[in-house]
């Protein structure tokens, strides 16, 4: 299951939802089950004839069995959740090991009892959903990471491209008049008050008496 991304590179999450979900119903799961497996183990040596070297067997495998799941597991939600091809192989060839290990416990113990057979049925079924899920994660990862690195780079980051063309020209001079003052220095403020006024002149006569 693909989900959309917001970043370079990319438009999809390749991580698989359901095999992230299945993986911690798994985890869960076997925690049930390496305790219910235990304590049939000692059940079956208290009360039946159980020889003692499959005793020891039976115990060294369930306990290597618990070794396996967690670093399977661990794997296995590395490879899913960073996208990454490496950890989810080999959490696939881990889920192998286990599943053989399940088929141990349910048909070749020395005493298998109908609880043992409903809880490595129940486990094995787990782990093969487990592994097809495991195969088409890879499967995405490497088509997806392929497509990537054949894809032109981003258009919304690529560089702007040089601008072409003569630079631009200056600013004209400011025009000068014969002088050779600017003529911007000409343009004198006119006070529309005082325009259509002219200056009166008093004349003042003086008589002489003679």
């Amino acid at each position: 299951m693909a989900a959309p991304r917001r970043g370079r590179g990319s438009s999809t999450v390749l991580s698989s939802v359901p095999l992230q979900m299945l993986f911690y119903l798994s985890g869960t799961y076997y925690a049930l089950y390496f305790l219910a497996t235990l304590l049939m183990i000692t059940y079956k040596s208290q009360v039946f004839s159980y020889p003692h070297r499959y005793l020891v067997l039976d115990l060294a495998l369930l306990f290597l069995m618990g070794i396996l799941e967690a670093v399977r597991l661990y794997l296995g939600t590395r490879g899913n959740l960073t996208e990454a091809e490496r950890p989810l192989a080999a959490s696939l060839a881990l889920t192998a090991g286990t599943a053989l290990l399940s088929a141990h416990f349910l048909l070749w113990q020395a005493l298998v009892l109908w609880a043992d057979w409903a809880l490595s049925a129940t486990l094995l079924a787990l782990h093969g959903l487990e592994a097809v899920l495991q195969v088409v994660a890879i499967a995405a990862f490497t088509s997806g990471h392929g497509e990537l690195q054949d894809s032109p780079e981003d258009p919304l980051h690529t560089p702007a491209p040089e601008r072409l063309g003569p630079p631009p020209s200056p600013a004209p001079a400011l025009a000068e008049d014969q002088l050779g003052t600017p003529a911007i220095w000409r343009t004198q403020p006119t006070n529309h008050a005082d325009q259509g006024r002219t200056p009166s002149l008093k004349l003042e006569t003086c008589c002489l008496h003679g």
